[in-house]
């Protein structure tokens, strides 16, 4: 072959491909970084706030009688054998018996969030005690019954939110519910 065919050839330059393909991928590395920051700064929500409503109010201690009366959501009833109430709500169509609403921390109602009630004392209650929150935030506990031990002044149940999302996980407690028994459980 000749040596001289390819010195005298001037319409390309195989040594100038090699440095725009250094070039074009420190551009692209460049903007890699640039959108992986960028998408860094994207926050998850995390809970804002947690609201408990109890029979339609926002009192948070729950009283009753013996009788159930269209006025009377909570009802309790003496166990003669071992002392103390049984109780449940005598659900109304309008209001469920805890109704718990979880925002996020940019006041956005929080879809997906899980509420937790947990009794302590003497106090149990029967049902589900967890709930998930639905596209408006709210968790709701319509059944609602359990027992108040013998000679308790009062029980608390506790109500807490968790939620999880991108890896970051967000808790906050929504308040604590009395059950005030009438005298004689």
């Amino acid at each position: 072959m000749r040596t001289s065919v390819w010195r005298n050839n001037r319409r390309g330059a195989l040594e100038g491909v090699p440095l725009y393909l250094i070039i074009l991928i420190i551009i692209a590395a460049i903007v890699v970084v640039i959108v992986l920051g960028w998408l860094a700064t994207v926050q998850h929500p995390t809970i804002g706030s947690v609201t408990t409503v109890v029979a339609g109010s926002s009192t948070m201690t729950v009283s009753g009688s013996f009788t159930c009366t269209s006025t009377s959501y909570w009802c309790f009833t003496p166990v003669n054998s071992t002392g103390g109430c049984h109780y449940i709500y005598n659900q109304p169509t309008t209001a469920p018996a805890i109704q718990v609403t979880v925002q996020d921390n940019h006041g956005n109602n929080l879809q997906g969030a899980t509420v937790t009630l947990t009794a302590s004392g003497s106090l149990n209650f029967t049902g589900s005690n967890i709930a998930n929150t639905g596209t408006n935030g709210v968790a709701s506990f319509s059944q609602f019954s359990g027992f108040v031990g013998p000679n308790t002044q009062s029980g608390t149940i506790t109500v807490s939110a968790n939620y999880a999302a991108g890896g970051i996980q967000s808790s906050q407690n929504g308040g604590t519910i009395i059950i005030d028994p009438p005298a004689g459980c």
